[in-house]
This record gives structure tokens, sequence and C-alpha cells, in this order.
């Protein structure tokens, strides 16, 4: 289906390159194949705002993860992750509840590698409650198994936040590994594991890594 309704338009916009490639594998050659980005964050938050000083001295280390809770957004390689890092981590989970099983093995999951006390729940958030959790954290991570962009990648980077992103999809479009983050392989949580403890061991390299992540995203369309 998707091969003959892409053959039938006169052009096709994608919002990143991942599917840009996508698209390009199914055989529209011929079509015109843009990639339009979408803007990034919804929150009116200038460089001015951003403050790196707590980042330096705060322990454990705080993670936000952003996104409905299902198998595909990856917090099930998220906990393990942070199980298995080298260094104390606090855990705060912003997002709709999705799917029942997958909470329950959730909550397994985490009274198994005894972080019940380092994992909290807050359910949906908008507006300034959302803010306040942007604000307060030291790491953004959403390790999905696949995210067509990740606009939650762009609202973290606002918040001059280094972001651990999935490999799988299009956050590397605004995500540069090493730099303003970590692309991770979303079923790997070693590898979240190791991103974590590299980010929380060296504070220094934390504050530098989110001051990049805030000006990629300056450069990024709004």
């Amino acid at each position: 289906f998707g091969r003959w309704y892409l053959k039938s338009v006169g052009r096709v916009i994608c919002n990143c390159t991942a599917t840009r490639d996508l698209v390009t594998e199914l055989d529209v050659h011929s079509k015109p194949v843009v990639v339009a980005p979408p803007a990034g964050s919804k929150f009116d938050i200038t460089a001015d705002d951003v403050d790196f000083s707590h980042r330096r001295r705060e322990q454990p280390v705080q993670i936000l993860f952003v996104g409905h809770i299902s198998r595909k957004k990856g917090l099930d390689t998220l906990i393990d992750g942070i199980a298995n890092a080298e260094i104390d981590a606090e855990l705060t989970v912003v997002g709709r509840l999705t799917d029942n099983n997958y909470m329950s093995e959730i909550r397994q999951q985490i009274l198994n590698n005894g972080l019940n006390e380092q994992v909290t729940f807050t359910g949906e958030l908008y507006g300034d409650e959302l803010k306040s959790e942007y604000q307060k954290t030291n790491i953004f991570a959403v390790p999905a198994r696949y995210e067509a962009f990740g606009i939650v990648y762009a609202e973290a980077m606002s918040f001059g936040h280094p972001v651990i992103a999935s490999s799988a999809g299009g956050a590397s479009d605004i995500v540069t590994h090493g730099k303003t983050g970590f692309l991770v392989d979303p079923n790997d949580p070693s590898g979240v594991a190791d991103a974590i403890t590299t980010l929380g061991e060296d504070p220094e390299r934390l504050a530098q890594m989110g001051r990049a992540a805030r000006r990629q995203y300056e450069s990024h369309p709004d």
C-alpha cells in the first residue's frame, strides 16, 4: 500500500532522514523527496534560562524519561541501564500508560533491580509542570525502539540536557553521538549504562555536552 500511495503523489515531505531512507527504499526515486524536520521545543526557553551550575553538584544523577509507557519507547532498556550503571541515579517517568501488561513487567523489573526508591512515575504532565521536570533533571533518556524524529529530544536539548537517544530512527538528525548525547542500541542496556556512567562520573563533561546540546537546539528550525 505504501509504495502505491507514494507513487500517487507529486512530492514527498519527510520529517527526518530515516523516513526519507524508508521512502527511497520503496522505489519512488522519480518523486522529489524533501526532509523538513518538525519545529523545536514548545517551551520558550532562552539560553539565559538554562542553569548548568547545579549539574556539577547533584548526586545521585537525575534522569528524565518523557513518552507514553509502551515497549516501543524502551523504558525497560533504560531501567536495566540504570540498574547496571556504575553511579547512583534516579529516574522520573513522565507519560501516559498505554499497555497495562507492559507496565506490570516494568513494575516487576523495578522490584527485581531494587530500584523502588529510585524510580518515580508522574503520569502525564503539561505546561509548567512538565517544564519543571525538565528543569530539575541532568540527563534526558528515551532509548526508543523506533522514533521517526523524536521531538522530545529537541525539547530536552532546549533545556541544555545531553540526550541518551535511540540509534534506530531519526534521532541522529538532532543528536550528535559523543557531543550532544549518546545514540544507543535500544535493546542494549549496557550501552545505556555506559552512557549514564560516563555523564554521571564527569560533571564537567555533563555540563559541556549540555551546552553543546543547547547550541545544537538553537540551530534547529523553529
